[in-house]
Order: C-alpha cells, then structure tokens, then sequence
C-alpha cells in the first residue's frame, strides 16, 4: 500500500515538472507575425506585412529590419509593439488595444446590435398585441340591417363548423 502511493507520488512529481518546464510556444516570434498587426507608417493604411509585399515600401522595410533586430536582442512581442506605440502613438496598431477608453470600440458595437434587436423586438411584440382583440369588444359603427345579421349567422356558424 505504502509502495503504491509513493509511486503515484513519484508519477504525479513528474508530470508537474514536464508541465513546469513545457515550453509555452513551440515556434519561435517571427517579424511578420508582429508587422501583421502594426499600420504602415507610409498612409496606404495597410498593415506592414502586406504593405511591404505588395509594394515597394520604404517605411515598411525599415519597420520590419528593426523588429527583425529586437525580435534578435531577445525582445517579446508586447515589448516590440509598446517602443512602436510609443513612437508613432497607438495609430500604428491595427487593431485599437482592449484597454481604458479603446475598450469602448469593442463593446460599443455589440452594445448598439443587442439594443437594436431587443428595441425591434418590442416594436413587433407590441405591434402584434395591440392588433389581438377579442371579438366582443368591437361593436359596430352603426346597427347591422337584417341582410347584414343574416349573413353574419351564416358566417359565425361556418367558423363553428370548420373550428377556426
């Protein structure tokens, strides 16, 4: 019994460690993973990556040698993009970031759609309630004719007979 659990004690150790030292990303950071996601500075409004493919771009090139240059100093992605962010201002990304005011352009949209489907959806829902009423609450403008009674008894009887 003892045997067993220092065995599994043993297993459960080393699966830890295997987790601990598991490296987080089998690839390693390429320039173009990181141009994808920053605005050329030449205003063609592309991003890097593509700006510098389909074109001869000068701006692009220069932006792709540097972060090829930190991405060789050893710099991380977040630290690439924040010198980039600080250089040129938060229009270099392509994508506004999700933090502190930018936050509202993510919720924002999402924000008006389900406003707008459940504003439509009370529109409707009311549109139809107020058009539902009971027939023994119309009353007609004027006295029905004998010819006119006639046919509503014929009319009422049908309805009873087919139960619509």
């Amino acid at each position: 019994m003892v045997g067993e659990i220092k065995k599994t004690y043993i297993a459960f150790l080393f699966v830890a460690l295997g987790l601990v030292l598991m490296p987080v990303k089998a690839f390693p950071l390429t320039a173009s993973e990181i141009t994808q996601g920053m605005t050329c500075t030449c205003g063609c409004s592309m991003v890097v990556a593509a700006c510098e493919g389909s074109m001869e771009c000068g701006p692009a090139a220069q932006i792709t040698r540097e972060v090829e240059q930190m991405i060789g100093k050893g710099q991380t992605k977040k630290e690439i993009l924040r010198f980039y962010v600080d250089k040129y201002g938060e229009t270099i990304l392509a994508a506004p970031t999700k933090e502190g005011f930018n936050f509202l352009a993510w919720v924002l949209p999402f924000l008006g759609l389900a406003m707008g489907i459940g504003g439509i959806y009370i529109f409707i829902d009311r549109a139809l309630t107020s058009k539902l009423v009971d027939d023994e609450e119309i009353e007609p403008s004027e006295p029905y004719s004998e010819e006119d009674k006639k046919y509503l008894e014929q009319f009422k009887s049908e309805l009873d007979t087919y139960k619509i």
